[in-house]
């Protein structure tokens, strides 16, 4: 493991985000693919797509694609006041 890190000295900080982030979504109930995030809405792919790039859901990307945390997420809503806390300040 001590050459993979002689040849990229970021490797261990690399490492100690994936499992930071792991931990987190953890703790945020997992995460739901946009499929589960919709049906626990109630709403389309392309609904929940817009309101992840409005800034109302808290979105974050895996590979080609969005995982959105479940503690976000009450009985066919999103929880009250997120919007304002994850919608981008200009």
């Amino acid at each position: 493991m001590s050459a993979v890190f002689d040849l990229d000295p970021l490797a261990p900080l690399l490492a100690r985000n994936a499992e930071h982030r792991k931990e987190l979504l953890r703790r945020a109930g997992g995460a739901l693919s946009y499929e589960k995030a919709a049906r626990r809405l109630g709403i389309t792919r392309e609904a929940i797509d817009e309101q992840r790039r409005a800034g109302t859901l808290l979105a974050i990307p895996e590979g080609s694609d969005w995982r959105y945390p479940a503690c976000q997420f009450q009985v066919g809503d999103v929880v009250s006041g997120l919007a304002e806390v994850v919608r981008p300040r200009l």
